[in-house]
C-alpha cells in the first residue's frame, strides 16, 4: 500500500509538472496543491510554486502564508522545516535540514 502511495504521489508530480509547462505561472495550481497535500505539506491559502518542485520525504514542512518558491527548489526536509510569511524562494533554492532538529526561517520571534 505504502508503494502504491508513493507512485500516486510521483505521478501527480509528473502531471502537475506537465501542467505547469502549457499554463502562465501560478496559473491553476490544484495539481500543485494536491502534490503538497499528498506529501503532508501545510501551507496557507496565499501560494506561488514554481516548476520542479523537489520534496525529500513526506511531512516535515509548512509553508506560511503568501510563500513563493522558484524553479528547480529543493527541499531536504529530514527534520521538521517551518517557512513562515512572506518568503520568497529564488530559482534554484536548496533547503536542507541538515540535522534532526528542528529549522524555522522566520524571524527570531516566532522561533
Amino acid at each position: 500500500m505504502a508503494l502504491i502511495r508513493k507512485i500516486i504521489r510521483e505521478l501527480i508530480g509528473i502531471l502537475s509538472e506537465l501542467k505547469s509547462l502549457i499554463s502562465e505561472p501560478n496559473n491553476f495550481l490544484y495539481l500543485k496543491r494536491l502534490y503538497l497535500r499528498l506529501h503532508k505539506v501545510k501551507h496557507g491559502q496565499l501560494l506561488r510554486l514554481g516548476r520542479s518542485l523537489r520534496l525529500l520525504r513526506a511531512g516535515n514542512l509548512i509553508l506560511g502564508e503568501r510563500c513563493s518558491l522558484g524553479d528547480f527548489v529543493i527541499i531536504a526536509n529530514h527534520a521538521p522545516i517551518e517557512i513562515g510569511d512572506d518568503f520568497i524562494g529564488a530559482m534554484g533554492l536548496h533547503l536542507d535540514s541538515e540535522t534532526t532538529s528542528r529549522k524555522c526561517w522566520m524571524d527570531s520571534s516566532h522561533c
